[in-house]
């Protein structure tokens, strides 16, 4: 079954951008909301107050990028495999590894869903680890780290709002 006509519109009132990585070349896609102006009533006439455009994460991937072509059939873009490949920590395995995985494959029935592109599994090397946590600890900042900070503190540095993560 393939899925066509995907609603890809952007929200009303706000437009994608992206902030790029400083340390690594990422772009972390936020959404910038407009909003309306405070409305008050002073002296018998309406006065207009602006209010400041508000930065958000946005969680809609590159659904709502209107410069990307969606195919919805092919799924997400793999954004993360290039930061995990050139950490060269992993390897990748020749075939699902679960009971669990291997027994979904093998239902038919759930061939209709299925992307085009099956990707193979990744585990750690032997001597390797490949958590955050890990390589916080020893002081290596990965690129997976860079975009949390990104999205965490959103544009506070435009705004002027000092940020605790450097």
């Amino acid at each position: 079954m393939k899925i066509e006509n995907i609603d890809v519109s952007s929200y009303p009132g706000s437009e994608k951008i992206y902030v790029d990585g400083k340390l690594f070349p990422i772009k972390v896609g936020m959404r910038v909301v407009h909003q309306y102006p405070t409305v008050k009533i002073e002296n018998g006439k309406r006065v207009e107050y602006p209010n400041e455009d508000i930065t958000l994460y946005d969680t809609s991937g590159p659904y709502t990028d209107p410069t990307i072509d969606i195919d919805i059939n092919k799924g997400l873009p793999r954004s993360r495999e290039e930061w995990v490949i050139n950490r060269d920590d992993t390897v990748v395995l020749d075939d699902i590894t679960s009971e669990y995985g291997r027994m979904r494959r093998a239902m038919n029935e759930l061939d209709e869903i299925r992307f085009p592109v099956e990707h193979k599994p990744r585990r750690a090397k032997d001597d390797r680890r490949v958590t955050q946590m890990y390589y916080a600890r020893q002081g290596i900042t990965t690129p997976e780290m860079e975009y949390v900070a990104i999205r965490e503190n959103l544009d506070n540095e435009r705004r002027g709002i000092k940020s605790h993560i450097t």
